[in-house]
């Protein structure tokens, strides 16, 4: 049975999910911009190089620019943007998501190759978008503004494009964000394991 996110609890699990084809198949259900497509193509062939941690590396590189990019987007425009009109409320919410997952994955593809502390810092950064999105939603604050944000991006831009994406990212999404706090949980256990492991021989 092929293991999803939400189900890897062990570092064996997440290599296996990791270099089997688990996090490609998951890989290719995101529409990414060119850094995440160059990610998905280096894992598309890891199965086949001789040395699977340098291209592992390759992949958490295109990652690492994938998730400035979308931070970017969603923090540091931030809510002000938002509301004054800088940020579309659709490209800031989807920009969030893609943050949430892109340094979900990684957090395994860390801990795949034995990076513990990175896997961490990599969830921590998960948690701050898992964290904005409830944190910013919650806000009352000015909705005659984001509604009109709202409306412009369904209006003015592609709306079946807009839907799609909306659909793909919340509701057929690989790690839905409110599955996410259990997939946290899981890998941290898992890593809490294995750096405890190798403290104590």
């Amino acid at each position: 049975m092929l293991e999803t996110l939400e189900t890897i609890d062990t570092i064996n699990k997440i290599s296996d999910f990791v270099f089997g084809d688990g996090l490609e198949v998951t890989m290719s259900t995101i529409i990414g911009d060119n850094e995440m497509d160059a990610a998905k193509s280096v894992l598309a062939n890891i199965a086949h190089a001789r040395d699977k941690g340098a291209e592992m590396h390759s992949v958490l590189t295109h990652l690492q620019s994938s998730h400035i990019a979308y931070f970017h987007t969603w923090e540091q425009k931030g809510w002000s943007g938002l509301v004054n009109g800088g940020t579309s409320y659709g490209e800031w919410l989807i920009s969030l998501y893609k943050d949430l997952y892109v340094c979900s994955i990684m957090a395994i593809c860390y801990a795949s190759i034995g990076e513990y502390e990175r896997a961490m810092d990599s969830l921590s950064l998960a948690d701050k978008a898992h964290d904005a999105f409830y944190n910013y939603l919650s806000v009352t604050s000015a909705p005659r503004r984001i509604l009109q944000s709202y409306i412009r991006d369904i209006t003015i831009l592609n709306p079946k494009q807009y839907f799609y994406n909306f659909k793909i990212f919340f509701f057929k999404a690989p790690l839905p964000i409110d599955v996410y706090p259990r997939f946290r949980d899981n890998v941290k256990k898992a890593l809490s394991v294995a750096i405890n492991s190798e403290q104590n021989p």
